[in-house]
């Protein structure tokens, strides 16, 4: 779902060093995930 693949997501980050807690990041993807189209979510996070 998309709150696993966004927690995922700040942790690949993470694990990379683009990121460290505090740091604001933003997020693109297409809903529904996996189907085929365009950007329709932008979602701003602050790390944990």
């Amino acid at each position: 779902d998309r709150d696993t693949a966004l927690a995922q997501a700040e942790g690949h980050l993470k694990s990379r060093n683009i990121v460290q807690g505090g740091d604001v990041y933003a997020i693109t993807c297409g809903e529904p995930m996996g189907a085929p189209g365009g950007t329709n979510m932008l979602k701003i996070c602050r790390a944990s």
